[in-house]
């Protein structure tokens, strides 16, 4: 007698751009701030899960800006949503490189020359609350937490670093299609 439908697949695509600050440690010394940025090209494709491709740039002071990129997996938490706004937990992967030069606040270790290339793998994760602004512009704010394994090589030796670097972000999304 009653015919219920439940929409399970919805295919939505946006475009999120973000940055933010925080600190961080490891192999990496005598910086004050690191930067994160991101670039990514979302699809929903069931109703709490959002996958994308992510454009990723690290950075510490001016002296070095690691880019690459890679992966994501969205999952927005149901119990925590309204019709305006939600949260949503997020993790991606990826390749990342870049040039090193000396500066005012970074010193290399013994065996590093003054520019070097640094490529290896990243992780991270990021708890965000999304508030829609309008219907097509979606501002969310969190935090983030990212490890990045480096290998590189000098004229004298190989060198093998690795720092974690969390803080604070801000991003904002914008629906393409849906």
């Amino acid at each position: 007698q009653d015919v219920r439908l439940e929409k399970w697949h919805t295919y939505r695509i946006s475009m999120e751009l973000g940055g933010g600050v925080g600190s961080g440690g490891g192999d990496i010394k005598n910086f004050r701030v690191l930067g994160n940025y991101f670039f990514r090209l979302n699809v929903s494709i069931l109703q709490d899960i959002v996958v994308g491709i992510e454009g990723k740039g690290l950075s510490f002071d001016a002296d070095a800006l690691y880019t690459g990129g890679g992966a994501m997996l969205r999952y927005y938490i149901h119990g925590l949503r309204t019709k305006k706004s939600r949260s949503s937990l997020t993790v991606s992967g990826g390749y990342i490189g870049g040039f090193e030069k000396p500066g005012s606040s970074y010193e290399y270790q013994a065996g590093e020359s003054e520019i070097k290339v640094f490529s290896g793998p990243y992780f991270g994760a990021a708890l965000d609350y999304y508030f829609r602004v309008w219907e097509h512009v979606t501002l969310g704010f969190g935090g983030h937490f990212n490890y990045v394994r480096l290998n590189g090589k000098t004229e004298t030796a190989d060198l093998k670093k690795s720092f974690m670097q969390g803080g604070a972000h801000i991003s904002m999304v914008f629906n393409i299609l849906r």
